[in-house]
């Protein structure tokens, strides 16, 4: 059983010690950075009413002391680097907001993926093999168009998009199985799904709007059943109680017996699936958050 910590959103506008007052209370846990390569500078954060975008999309290397603590952090293997989208950039309908993967078209959203992912490479002179979508949203389209860069998606598959699945065998096999996963794990498989080139993980968003026994809940499960577990977090929120809940989850993994590990290790090894033998239930049903970035459906 591995145990994996993904932090999502660091780009230009992240300064390195919003990063270090949170992680140097972990010793010994790597964490998986998600790194955005030409963010929108964002405002009001965890808002979803108040939230806002401007200005030209900031290149992550133009912060050169974030780029040079990064390189190092990386370097020593306390960090690891996904790619988080291209700009991270919502579109607003009414109240709600349209992530990345679901209003780019597919032509696009794979060459901006390819060019993502060689700009990280180049500035943070190091592989990135794992691909995490913003607002943890995408589509069957957006799947493939990312799947020709990343294999590894730390996602699952959207059960609200059933019409996107049902039209081929593969597609619908695999849409049919997260449906019958949803209801055994009360949630979608801990463990990887498989459609076409794309392996997909589902993460447990931990918030400040995410439900502490309903997580646990989920930790316990994965134990259960003998699997890994993905937390996901925001480094900008990593404070008060979101920050003391991160700890104690960390603190009951060890605990538990779980390693460890950086995110790229899940998709290899042990923890294959997703398994279809009787799981028991979370003990309180899901529970939808308002932020997009918790949602996992």
């Amino acid at each position: 059983m591995r145990f994996a910590i993904r932090d999502d959103d660091t780009c230009y506008f992240t300064r390195p010690e919003e990063l270090e007052k949170t992680y140097s209370r972990l010793p010994g846990f790597p964490v998986a950075l998600a790194v955005t390569p030409f963010a929108l500078h964002s405002e009001n954060l965890g808002d979803p009413i108040r939230f806002r975008q401007h200005g030209p999309p900031a290149p992550l290397g133009k912060n050169s002391e974030l780029i040079a603590y990064l390189r190092e952090q990386v370097a020593s293997r306390r960090y690891s680097i996904l790619c988080h989208g291209f700009t991270h950039e919502y579109q607003r309908q009414g109240q709600s907001l349209i992530q990345e993967c679901l209003w780019k078209d597919p032509a696009r959203l794979a060459k901006e993926t390819r060019q993502g992912k060689r700009y990280l490479e180049d500035v943070l002179d190091c592989p990135v093999d794992t691909y995490v979508p913003p607002g943890n949203s995408i589509s069957r389209a957006g799947i493939e168009a990312v799947s020709e860069t990343f294999h590894n998606i730390l996602a699952t598959l959207p059960l609200r998009r059933a019409v996107e699945f049902v039209f081929d065998g593969a597609g619908r096999q695999a849409w049919s199985a997260r449906l019958v996963h949803q209801f055994q794990f009360g949630g979608p498989s801990p463990f990887v799904y498989s459609l076409g080139r794309a392996r997909l993980l589902a993460c447990t968003s931990w918030t400040s709007v995410a439900d502490w026994q309903l997580t646990n809940a989920r930790l316990d499960q994965a134990h259960r059943l003998g699997a890994d577990f993905t937390l996901a977090v925001h480094y900008w929120e990593l404070k008060g109680k979101v920050l003391d809940g991160l700890l104690r989850l960390a603190d009951r993994a060890v605990e538990l017996g779980f390693e460890p590990v950086p995110c790229s290790q899940l998709f290899t090894g042990a923890a294959q699936g997703p398994r279809l033998a009787r799981a028991p239930k979370s003990e309180e049903p899901r529970k939808e958050a308002l932020w997009v970035d918790s949602k996992t459906l």
